[in-house]
């Protein structure tokens, strides 16, 4: 009733920010089945920004709601390829296969040099005091804080021989070389200003 009275859908809540379409594809509450009724309901009547959502849909495992926006219509490849990645992360093979129908590709990583690939993980820290830690984690690495859980921490691919970026996250981080030595990065989150983080030693 509300949209057939010109309801706007591009709306946002004045403290996080989230649209209609957000918050019925992650609840502040329990989601129900009505849920994936309003959002196939509210992208049928052209709500922006289904290829931000489908990310929410494949972390909940929700795989109706993730049939419910590929079957809206085509996504970017970019977001195809980042829900493809969190979906083989979760090991939930209905959505991969529902994401490689829809002609999701894995990343093409870069191939960094196993040596210096090697030599990334550590402490590193910021100059307000916050400190995050990179792990290897096979061809790729993670990036969180130090007490966060595997499943909590950001993998990152590569896009270079000393560039990497977020998996389904506008984050990137350039390492930088003292000689042979890595002695710092430098962190840019959704096109904002870069902070640098140097490398806390014996950490």
């Amino acid at each position: 009733m509300l949209l057939d009275k010109g309801a706007d859908l591009t709306t946002k809540d004045t403290f996080y920010g989230f649209t209609p379409l957000m918050l019925a594809v992650n609840p502040a509450r329990k989601k129900t089945p009505a849920h994936t009724e309003i959002v196939k309901l509210l992208i049928a009547k052209g709500a922006p920004g289904k290829d931000m959502v489908l990310g929410a849909a494949v972390g909940d495992g929700d795989v109706d709601m993730v049939k419910t926006i590929l079957d809206a219509g085509p996504l970017p490849a970019g977001s195809l390829t980042d829900a493809l990645e969190a979906a083989r992360t979760a090991k939930n093979d209905a959505i991969i296969a529902m994401l490689e129908k829809a002609g999701a590709k894995p990343y093409d990583d870069f191939k960094v040099d196993p040596g210096l690939l090697a030599k990334f993980p550590g402490t590193y820290r910021a100059p307000s005091g916050n400190e995050l830690t990179i792990v290897a984690a096979g061809a790729r690495l993670t990036i969180g804080s130090a007490a966060a859980p595997p499943g909590q921490r950001l993998a990152m691919v590569a896009t270079g021989e000393k560039a990497f970026k977020g998996i389904g996250a506008p984050i990137a981080v350039t390492f930088t070389l003292d000689g042979d030595k890595v002695s710092g990065f430098a962190l840019t989150q959704g096109g904002g200003a870069a902070t640098t983080y140097t490398r806390v030693e014996g950490k």
